[in-house]
């Protein structure tokens, strides 16, 4: 392997393993966020099924 393609390499690597401490800070970030729209699309699913079954569906 020349120098260059070790020190692209490394430069890659460095670059992932920031990319993926910045990636568990926003899944840290979100994951609050995550259970409020879970809360949200459970309520969102009781509405429709109460319109189906007014509806008649």
């Amino acid at each position: 392997m020349d120098l260059c393609k070790v020190l692209t390499q490394r430069i890659t690597e460095t670059a992932n393993g920031q990319e993926i401490d910045d990636m568990r800070g926003e899944i840290a970030r979100y994951r609050h966020d995550i259970t409020g729209y879970e809360a949200d699309n459970r309520g969102i699913s009781a509405e429709l099924r109460e319109l189906k079954s007014r509806s008649g569906q």
